[in-house]
């Protein structure tokens, strides 16, 4: 359109041979070429007058054809070119000049202020004409849009892509002042976006525009800050929309958002304002609610959280609508997650006794803690929990996550009390010894065994959540009963071919000795061995970190036998953190991704025993006399074997009737309680009778077909 105006303008001079063209600041200079008149020859200017003299009258001397100068600059004083401009015509015409010949534009102070001289702003106009302004009216309003636009690099204008751009960018404003469009800026969003034009000078325009949006929110959502908004948004219809550009530039924008938003909140003295209200609870943004709730959520805990029970409803749904807030996220997700998870913890774990008393069997209690929305997610709620706890200062510990503890550990301990009653009645029969002949039958392509070191439940389940959301896997979960004692050696033995021939528990002067048959399976260097040699040349042993490293699954192998049994050989107890056990599933989940990308056409994951976890912040379990450490005796915290004297607070039971071969006896300690060994009792503990320690997961993985 702009060229066509250009031509049409040009064209009234056509009886002209010589047409000298001055463009102040060149802001038609995109439009200059060629085909501009393409019965005319061009001459452009580049800075010497001298220069393009001398080259025109090179070209032409005697000037036999018709020619257009291009010269984007004022006239000058005196012109350089003044014979030429008598020989022809001169012609003084910039884009404003243009826009008022041929739209009756009508120009006044600020238009030309905005597109006179050497203005970039301008110049672009020219060149971004078709997608900015298009086939829309020429108006003083468009044209402004328009410049508006180009300074805030926006496609198009719009009033609230304008006020979002200012927004997010500390930079618009000096830029759009810089090129003499603030003032026209604060007009438009004015009379488009109703923020008030002035209120104090004291406020820039961004500040005006954040409050604005604040503001309209907050009022949105909790019904307070009515007479604040109106001083910055009088017009009171304005208001919702005016709210709905909030998440837009929280989302585009969240450094800013939240800085010009504490800011606000100081500014509007906000702490003085706002009330703790239900509506309240779902406005984030302001340190100041946040704070404001937190100070009633220590208020509905009580004393050392004595009033957990009988407000945790109120303190799970005020914790739940904080926790993903923006507001709190920035200044209390550690704290509001941690509320949350305390408050289910708190709650579930009373639903969890009153279905233990019900219970009368091993595998309903099994099934109560495997279901989907079984009791193994108290186990993963308080390993959140504990990671969480360095988010909160001491007293908030105290209110907030140790009545968690108390109530998990109260969990931990009765259902363990169950177990053992139960055990003691049904006898205990470990279902983890036929792993191999249920779960790894012959097939042809390769499967991936993975023979994972304390990978609990609740730690299986989180895998498989992991591997779900990727959306490449079919998974499903099962469980089996763990050989007792939940120890490395005899779990991992339950876990090898042929392991339902029957394993035998040995005590030698090196300790507990586990067999297969007459096979010592006992160690990691012996499991090995067995297993490669059981496996043939059907198979291959690898660890974690090798199987990590493959460039290519190796030939001719049925069956890739991933074994991690290092829980045991760590030698640093303080290397075992619940972060430590959470890092271990995003390992397995990157191990099984990676040999699936391979070509590895199935995986199956279980583990030898799982594990207790005595967060801080609760009394320790009881410590009982241990028995004495003999060449006949073997004692840990959670389970002593040998020639043991009676123990009565213990589970007595002889090898036979747990399912091992040998003539040795064994103690359990029973609940949350351990043997008193010397030294602080460990945070992770296995080799005892719990849900946590004897159930063991079993995961069976597929990729999902390709095309579903």
């Amino acid at each position: 359109m702009l060229q066509q105006w250009l031509q049409k303008e040009l064209g009234r001079r056509a009886d002209k041979d010589l047409i000298v063209w001055y463009d102040n600041g060149g802001t038609l200079t995109a439009l200059v070429s060629d085909d501009l008149l393409p019965e005319r020859r061009l001459a452009l200017f580049h800075g010497s007058y001298l220069a393009l003299r001398f080259s025109l009258e090179k070209e032409d001397p005697d000037f036999e054809q018709k020619w257009l100068i291009y010269v984007p600059a004022a006239v000058p004083t005196p012109s350089w070119l003044r014979d030429f401009e008598l020989m022809g015509c001169k012609v003084e015409l910039d884009l404003l000049d243009l826009l008022c010949r041929q739209t009756g534009l009508v120009p006044d102070a600020e238009l030309r202020q905005l597109l006179r001289g050497n203005n970039t702003h301008t110049r672009r106009l020219t060149e971004n004409w078709a997608s900015l302004l298009g086939s829309r009216a020429v108006s003083k309003q468009t044209v402004i849009e328009a410049l508006v636009a180009l300074a805030l690099e926006l496609p198009c204008f719009g009033a609230d892509e304008a006020a979002l751009a200012i927004l997010a960018d500390p930079e618009a404003e000096p830029d759009l002042e810089q090129a003499g469009l603030l003032v026209p800026v604060e007009t438009l969003l004015a009379q488009q976006v109703g923020v008030a034009k002035t209120i104090t000078t004291r406020l820039s325009l961004r500040q005006r525009l954040a409050i604005a949006l604040l503001l309209g929110e907050l009022v949105t959502l909790s019904g307070q800050g009515r007479e604040l908004l109106a001083q910055f948004v009088p017009d009171r219809e304005r208001w919702p929309s005016v709210s709905r550009l909030t998440p837009k530039w929280r989302e585009r924008a969240p450094e800013t958002y939240q800085e010009l938003a504490s800011w606000a909140e100081a500014e509007l003295d906000l702490e003085h304002v706002l009330v703790p209200t239900e509506q309240l609870l779902s406005v984030g943004t302001y340190p100041i609610v946040d704070r404001l709730f937190l100070e009633q959520a220590q208020e509905l805990a009580g004393s050392y959280g004595s009033d957990w029970e009988r407000n945790w409803c109120i303190l799970e749904n005020m914790a739940d609508k904080r926790r993903h807030l923006v507001g709190a996220q920035q200044s209390g997700t550690t704290k509001w997650e941690a509320i949350y998870l305390g408050a289910k913890l708190v709650s579930e774990t009373a639903l969890a006794h009153q279905r233990l008393n019900a219970i009368d069997n091993p595998a309903d209690l099994a099934g109560a803690y495997t279901t989907a929305d079984g009791w193994w997610q108290l186990d993963n709620w308080i390993m959140q929990i504990a990671t969480l706890r360095d988010g909160l200062g001491p007293e908030e510990q105290r209110l907030f996550i140790d009545p968690a503890v108390r109530a998990y550990n109260d969990y931990v301990h009765k259902s363990a009390l169950k177990l053992i009653q139960l055990a003691g009645e049904q006898s205990w029969r470990p279902t983890q010894i036929s792993f191999w002949r249920d779960f790894i039958p012959p097939t042809t392509g390769t499967t991936a065994v993975f023979l994972i070191d304390a990978l609990r439940f609740d730690l299986a389940q989180r895998l498989i959540q992991l591997l779900a959301d990727d959306g490449y896997f079919d998974t499903a979960i099962t469980w089996r009963w763990a050989t007792i004692p939940s120890y490395t050696d005899l779990g991992m033995a339950a876990l090898l071919p042929k392991a339902e021939a029957g394993s035998t528990a040995i005590l030698t002067s090196d300790g507990l000795k586990v067999r297969i048959k007459y096979q010592d399976v006992t160690g990691r260097k012996a499991r090995r061995e067995y297993l490669s040699r059981v496996l043939g040349e059907q198979g291959q042993v690898l660890d974690l970190e090798e199987t990590a490293r493959l460039e290519k699954l190796p030939e001719g192998k049925e069956q890739l036998v991933v074994l991690w049994d290092a829980i045991d050989y760590l030698g640093d107890a303080a290397k075992l953190t619940p972060v430590w056990f959470l890092d271990l599933v995003k390992k397995l989940q990157s191990t099984v991704e990676h040999l699936h990308r391979l070509g590895c056409g199935r995986s199956v994951i279980t583990s030898d025993h799982g594990f207790l976890f005595l967060p801080a912040g609760a009394p320790g379990p009881s410590r009982f006399t241990a028995p004495a450490r003999t060449e006949q005796t073997v004692v840990k915290h959670r389970f002593a074997a040998g020639s043991l004297p009676k123990l009565p607070e213990s589970w007595e039971v002889a090898a036979g009737d747990i399912g091992l071969g040998g003539d040795l006896s064994f103690a359990f300690p029973q609940g949350l309680s351990v043997f008193g060994l010397p030294g602080a009792t460990p945070s992770f503990l296995h080799g005892g009778v719990s849900l946590q320690e004897t159930v063991v997961p079993v995961v069976t993985i597929m990729p999902v077909p390709a095309g579903e």
